[in-house]
């Protein structure tokens, strides 16, 4: 099994300034190591990697060959450190941009299955992205040094790590790289000499070069977070299997979704099913709801209704068993776009969930002074948290268990 590092790196200068860097050897040794590279075909040539006493690396020669040369657009080189990293290669594909140039960068070919062949790829995944950086500065003009970083994770908005020089962001989904880019806080963006994203289907990782004055790392702490919530949109946005927050507003046409569902759902379930009631607040009038027809289906056995999946999976429901709630049986639809639009609660008759669901609800359409109380609660949660589900959830909670608890003593009274 092969595996490869790969990276593109945006930055303001031309090309002829970039591929300078690549194959000149002593600006070569000023961001990688010591060489005697010539760019000329077939040329066979050595990286010099220096020992590193403080992890106990005595240091490595690593063999070379130009394969490819076409100035100032491609070098291609073979890369042999022995090993798992044997008869790999790098590339350099160089292209213009509106802002300078794109650097496309690869290391294609290594073999992670022999023994330490996961490690020697991490550790080249670090080295490249290391150099990359250096390479970025050296090519601005700037000094080489040590890669200082902010590390952040965008879905939890937090800053984890926090040093000088280099912002990384890390999100889940596949995105644009300089979309996302351009929703960074726009005192960042003018101070940022160039990036680099590491792309693949799963994953994003920016790391940003910034240059701040001395004293300015509250700034940039502030500008970055500043830019948390624009950024954390347009990944909810080029993510499918982001969960939105939705609240809109009543819609008359609930009753008759549910009544739909109903005459769907029911031949499905059998003569197991005693009853299946419209829950949720799309069953209580004239408030704010997730736009979800929630149904609970009261079965005389619950045991009895996993053979029944197949009949529902061909209405569209995916079936997902207890789904955290014992005797539970849960089903979901969504639209062809991915969003939910249905849900189907199954339990026994004699479930204290049964009389539960059916004690709030009943009680909120008794009392719509409580009932708008909720809806306004949950407008409240939806504008604040729009894409953290779990957020709004636990917003909601104190609430409902609250109005659960009066919704019992009164169904009981």
């Amino acid at each position: 099994m092969t595996k490869s590092i790969q990276r593109t790196l945006l930055i303001p200068q031309p090309r002829e300034q970039v591929w300078h860097a690549l194959t000149e050897s002593d600006t070569l040794a000023q961001w990688m190591f010591p060489n005697d590279f010539q760019p000329k075909i077939g040329h066979h040539f050595t990286f010099r990697v220096p020992p590193n006493p403080q992890v106990k690396f005595d240091g490595l020669t690593v063999h070379c060959q130009v394969l490819e040369l076409d100035p100032p657009h491609r070098l291609v080189f073979s890369w042999s450190a022995g090993g798992a990293v044997t008869n790999t290669r790098v590339t350099f594909q160089l292209e213009s941009a509106d802002n300078g140039t794109r650097i496309l960068f690869e290391h294609a070919g290594f073999e992670i299955s022999p023994e330490f062949g996961k490690q020697a790829f991490n550790g080249a995944e670090y080295g490249w992205t290391k150099m990359l950086v250096q390479l970025a500065k050296l090519v601005a003009g700037e000094a080489v040094g040590r890669v200082a970083r902010i590390v952040m994770n965008c879905e939890m908005g937090a800053v984890t790590e926090m040093e000088t020089r280099s912002l990384v962001l890390k999100a889940a989904g596949q995105f644009d790289a300089e979309a996302v880019f351009a929703c960074l806080p726009q005192w960042l963006r003018v101070n940022v000499a160039n990036y680099i994203a590491d792309l693949n289907p799963k994953e994003m990782r920016f790391f940003l070069i910034v240059e701040p004055a001395p004293g300015e790392r509250e700034r940039i702490e502030d500008a970055v977070r500043r830019g948390i919530s624009e950024l954390q949109r347009v990944i909810a946005d080029r993510n499918p299997n982001t969960k939105r927050v939705l609240v809109v507003p009543p819609n008359p046409a609930w009753p008759a979704a549910f009544i739909t569902a109903h005459a769907e759902a029911t031949p499905a379930f059998g003569k197991n099913l005693l009853t299946l009631h419209h829950i949720g607040s799309t069953a209580i009038p004239n408030i704010h709801a997730k736009p979800v027809i929630d149904m609970l289906a009261v079965v005389q056995d619950i045991t009895r209704v996993d053979p029944c999946n197949p009949a529902l999976e061909q209405l569209g429901y995916h079936a997902k068993g207890e789904f955290g709630i014992p005797g539970r049986r849960y089903f979901y639809r969504n639209d062809p776009a991915g969003t939910r639009t249905h849900q189907i609660h199954t339990f026994q008759f004699d479930s204290p969930d049964v009389t539960r669901h059916l004690a709030f609800r009943d009680y909120l359409r008794a009392h719509p002074d409580i009932a708008q109380a909720y809806s306004l609660l949950k407008q409240k949660l939806a504008a604040d948290h729009p894409q953290d589900i779990e957020a709004y959830m636990d917003g909601k909670d104190p609430f409902i268990k609250e109005t659960e608890a009066k919704a019992l003593a009164w169904a009981a009274s």
